[in-house]
């Protein structure tokens, strides 16, 4: 085998050295070279240069002097074209000092590494990395990529999972740097703050064990509601909260249990807390939702969230406000507010139903629709006055549109029945048809009214009554919402 020649030009570049090169490298004797050749390699190089000369190219170089906290923003803010790296790639750079880190999970290993397996797919070319080659040295940043990856992909009720094993999660890292107490506006200093062995190594062993099992007993507090399907029929998650919300909430319980900011050793009365949290938590999850708390600058939100602070803005205990449970009179302002706003909607088509009124009539249904059901039917949100026999009404009435796809005018229905009654309401269907007594108790239990209430009459059905039978459902989806969420246990505890 022949070893690899370098090819250097000390002197610039010439048709003289390259050919001096290639001869070498051929193994060409002095006594051989060809004076033609010569002519011809000059030749050739002449004509490369031409094409591909970029002596006149001018090449812009910012150079940064300022604070390293900065440097993911300035970076965004000049990279405006070209391949986008995000503010955690960004990160990457800032890290490569001192930031070794001990990585035991083999399941964080294989994330990191097919990453860099799917790069060179791309005819990326890494350093010192051939295709199915792992490497076995890390730093946080590649830690928390992996880790983020097992994250997200263990917890498909909390997170939407990103299908390119290259892109990068940020769960992990925003739950990383605010659980140690920091808030995110920190974050290029995350090594600073990672527990470290005794050599100097980050060892984020105790963490990452602590964390994934905050984010296991979060999801199960949450998934009676949002795991409920309603009319999906995909393996996909209807997800309909911010990924800093959860984060949020997750970094809170884990604070609750462990000491976060020290040794992870568990704390006296976490059991306490944890209970507190398992009811509260997603009576928070659904207000934050309806009110819209998580738009808008939220990284002040998300620290409040998980800690108590002193005056000059520094972690100090876990923060009570996700182990409180809200107040009746809260909810009913807040529900109340909401839903007089969906009576005012001016509607005269179908109208696509928002992630916000799908997760709350997940809320309704999660005491109505058992896991046994949601298995073992096929159902679909329909409206209860179809939308074909409203548009007719409104039309004839020749007023303003009409609240179509109000909350109260949707309903989960078994797919074989909502197909077969069309644009039948539901009291005309059942004139004509008779259910088993299995498929009537279904039905009874998902209406959340009378079945003869739902009457069109057309042309005899006026605005007001049509709004007058959807505050009058509407009270009654409170109520069964209320028992979901313990409102009433919470209020006499």
């Amino acid at each position: 085998m022949r070893a690899t020649k370098k090819l250097t030009f000390a002197a610039g570049f010439s048709p003289h050295n390259l050919a001096a090169f290639v001869f070498d490298a051929l193994d060409v004797l002095p006594s051989k070279r060809s004076a033609e050749l010569d002519v011809l390699i000059e030749e050739a190089l002449d004509e490369l240069k031409v094409a591909v000369d970029i002596t006149a190219v001018s090449l812009p170089v910012v150079t940064y002097a300022g604070p390293e906290g900065e440097l993911p923003e300035i970076f965004e803010r000049i990279n405006q074209s070209g391949t986008k790296l995000n503010k955690y790639e960004v990160f990457a750079a800032t890290w490569m000092s001192n930031s070794q880190t001990q990585v035991n999970s083999t399941d964080v290993r294989v994330a990191i590494n097919d990453k860099y397996d799917a790069l060179i797919s791309r005819g990326f070319a890494i350093s010192d990395l051939d295709s199915g080659r792992a490497i076995q040295d890390f730093n946080l940043f590649e830690y928390l990529f992996g880790f983020g990856k097992c994250l997200v992909r263990g917890h498909s009720l909390l997170f939407n999972q990103r299908s390119d094993p290259a892109e990068t999660e940020p769960a992990a890292f925003s739950l990383s740097c605010v659980v140690r107490g920091q808030q995110l506006s920190r974050m290029a200093l995350l090594p600073e703050f990672m527990p470290r062995a005794e050599d100097g190594i980050i060892d984020p062993a105790e963490m990452e064990a602590c964390l994934t099992a905050a984010a296991t007993e979060v999801q199960r507090w949450l998934a009676p509601f949002v795991g409920l399907r309603l009319n999906n029929t995909s393996d996909g998650i209807d997800i309909a909260h911010g990924e800093l919300q959860i984060v949020s909430i997750i970094a809170r319980t884990a604070a609750g249990r462990w000491d976060t900011r020290g040794d992870w050793s568990e704390r006296p009365n976490w059991e306490a807390d944890w209970k507190r949290l398992a009811l509260a938590v997603p009576q928070h999850y659904l207000m934050d939702a309806i009110e819209e708390t998580w738009r808008g600058p939220i990284y002040s939100t998300l620290f409040s969230r998980v800690w108590e602070m002193d005056d000059d803005g520094r972690a100090i205990d876990p923060s009570p406000y996700y182990s409180r449970p809200i107040e009746r009179r809260t909810w009913e302002n807040a529900l109340d507010t909401w839903f007089g706003k969906q009576l005012e909607r001016e509607q005269r088509s179908r109208q696509y139903v928002r992630a916000v009124d799908r997760l709350l009539l997940r809320f309704v249904y999660a005491g109505l629709v058992s896991f046994k059901d949601d298995k073992k039917h096929q159902f679909e949100l329909e409206h209860l006055y179809p939308v074909s026999r409203l548009k007719r009404v409104i039309v004839s009435s020749e007023g303003p549109g009409w609240p179509i796809s109000c909350i109260a005018n949707l309903a989960l229905f078994t797919k074989i029945l909502n197909r077969e009654k069309s644009e039948q309401t539901i009291s005309e269907y059942l004139s004509a048809h008779q259910l088993s007594k299995e498929e009537r108790a279904v039905l009874d239990r998902l209406l959340l009214c009378r079945a003869e209430d739902v009457d069109i009459s057309e042309p005899g059905l006026t605005l007001e009554a049509y709004r007058s039978f959807l505050r009058g459902r509407w009270s009654t989806m409170k109520d069964a919402l209320y028992r979901n969420l313990e409102i009433q246990a919470a209020q006499s505890a």
